[in-house]
């Protein structure tokens, strides 16, 4: 099979930073401006392309995702601190730093976090591929993979979301989710070992 650059990352990405206890956290977000202004700007000077071929401002949008998130995240120990927007080489991994947008919004959920989670909600895209999202020291316990139905109301906002024509989020192969497949509750590796070894 010949070498396929569908999976390259961009062209632009959204690197959201947050804590989970002691735990620091990097959630990154293919999407794409729609076109950039001079450096220095800010994010409310930004575009996302959105699902439906529409656009809207990169903080408004980043806004509202982190709403959805907070009430999965426990309010006494998971912060999200801020997001940055970087750009990559067209068919490359090199990117390039554009601007930060400061958050400092403490999750909304009274549940006990579970520090060591890994929870993977997956989708299939217009392109035929799949698309990820991934949340990490999020309350939801490790088990088996969940349908729609058998997730809570704040994980179906999280999916209504992505599947809605206004989404910015884009997989890497450069199109959108256009289909919900499962939730994935498990306990990352990783996250074990900061968590419970000194080596």
């Amino acid at each position: 099979m010949p070498p396929s650059t569908a999976f390259y990352p961009g062209p632009d990405e959204i690197r959201l930073h947050y804590t989970v206890g002691t735990q620091n956290h990097e959630a990154r977000y293919n999407c794409q401006v729609v076109s950039y202004p001079s450096m220095p700007f800010i994010f409310s000077d930004v575009d996302l392309l959105q699902a439906n071929a529409g656009s809207q401002q990169l903080d408004t949008w980043l806004d509202a995702w982190v709403a959805l998130l907070r009430p999965i995240y426990n309010s006494s120990v998971a912060t999200f601190n801020f997001a940055e927007l970087w750009h990559y080489e067209t068919d490359s991994y090199v990117s390039s730093y554009r601007s930060t947008y400061d958050i400092s919004l403490a999750g909304t959920s009274g549940t006990t976090s579970n520090v060591l989670a890994q929870s993977i909600y997956m989708f299939r895209t217009t392109g035929g591929h799949r698309m990820m999202i991934q949340a990490m020291g999020c309350i939801r316990s490790a088990g088996g993979a969940l349908g729609y139905a058998g997730m809570t109301a704040s994980e179906q906002a999280i999916v209504d979301a992505i599947l809605d024509p206004t989404n910015c989020w884009a997989a890497r192969d450069n199109t959108f989710p256009v289909a919900f497949v499962h939730l994935l509750p498990g306990n990352n590796e990783a996250s074990f070992k900061k968590q419970y070894r000194n080596y």
